[in-house]
């Protein structure tokens, strides 16, 4: 049984103003924080469709793939509680 394939994290660089974070999910849809602050997201049913008609000057980049044997390096966990 193949497991089924997961959100694609993106940014969203936008020529003035800030870099968004974004998902694309296996259907093609994607969502956009447009303010983290309060929640607001933008939607559409493409990437392309969200770019021309909200973004038309912003450019993506995707985040890479974690390697398939990457965990957790257990040395690298601060112990105790983080400030």
């Amino acid at each position: 049984m193949t497991a089924a394939p997961f959100a694609r994290p993106f940014r969203l660089i936008q020529r003035h103003g800030p870099a968004l974070d974004g998902a694309e999910f296996p259907n093609g849809r994607v969502v956009l924080m447009d303010d983290p602050d309060w929640g607001l997201c933008s939607g559409a049913r493409s990437l392309d469709l969200l770019l021309r008609h909200g973004y038309p000057d912003a450019r993506i980049e995707w985040a890479e793939p974690p390697a398939a044997d990457a965990r957790p390096d257990a040395d690298n966990v601060p112990a105790g509680p983080v400030p």
